[in-house]
């Protein structure tokens, strides 16, 4: 066994010498929760604020684990033959032994972080390409229709409705979409600035729309796009009854989010 191969990490319990097994939480080392008032971020603490800490379910975690080493295995595979390497010839580029990059691959052991940069120098892909395919990376909301979160304003306006469609949370948070609707008469209309941009989409009837110095005719259909930080709102509702959907984009979390149009 060569000297990387004791970073391949087997399918072992806590007890074996020489190796790390899969752990459980109560094990030295756990992570102990972040609370609201650890980060600097106003936007993280209003995220952190609303988390509840969460027990690890053991079983949970074995599936999870398990998926995680047959998708690391899948990708260290697929890359190797892309390339046209043998099991041997990677195993070489990266002084592992033949038997553990098998394994590996086969998910009978779990790749180290180190082996997982080896890995990512000999195959020219980043490590995150690794675990491409794995469910968990990913969030997904699902909104039926009429189930939005209807949203109060401090002044609101007889006949005005604004519903939020969901919004992903922490750093993958970059979209706030809203359904609004008009179905009276409103006189004025105040003008709004934020970060990020916005995407306007007439859903149905029609109005003018103020973007900076220009104004814009929306009718079932049209879309408006425009930087947020240039001052914009309805000017006129020209036929009742309107409803549009308003798509805020943000670069990143600290982008200040503004209120709905």
């Amino acid at each position: 066994m060569t000297a990387s191969d004791s970073e391949a990490v087997g399918h072992t319990t806590a007890s074996d010498s020489g190796a790390v097994g899969h752990t459980t939480a109560s094990d030295s080392g756990a992570v102990s929760h972040i609370t609201a008032s650890d980060s600097a971020d106003p936007y993280l603490r209003t995220v952190l604020a609303d988390a509840e800490p969460a027990r690890v379910d053991e079983d949970d975690l074995e599936h999870l684990v398990d998926d995680l080493g047959e998708v690391v295995g899948d990708r260290v595979r697929e890359f190797r033959t892309s390339l046209h390497l043998t099991v041997a010839d990677l195993a070489d580029r990266i002084g592992m032994s033949k038997a553990m990059l098998s394994k590996v691959e086969n998910n009978r052991a779990s790749a180290s972080l180190s082996t997982l940069a080896r890995l990512s120098v000999a195959l020219s892909v980043p490590i995150t390409a690794f675990f491409r395919g794995l469910d968990e990376e990913h969030e997904v909301l699902f909104v039926k229709a009429g189930q939005g979160l209807r949203l109060t304003q401090d002044r609101p306006r007889p006949g005005a409705s604004y519903s939020s469609l969901g919004m992903l949370r922490g750093q993958h948070q970059r979209m706030e979409p809203v359904l609004i609707s008009f179905t009276e008469p409103v006189e004025h209309f105040p003008l709004y600035q934020h970060g990020g941009s916005e995407l306007l989409y007439m859903i149905f009837g029609a109005m003018e729309y103020g973007c900076g110095r220009s104004r814009y005719v929306l009718e079932a259909g049209d879309i408006l796009q425009f930087q947020g930080d240039v001052s914009h709102g309805p000017t006129q509702l020209m036929r009742l009854p309107i409803t549009f959907l308003s798509i805020k984009g943000y670069g990143n979390v600290r982008d200040q989010l503004g209120p709905s149009t």
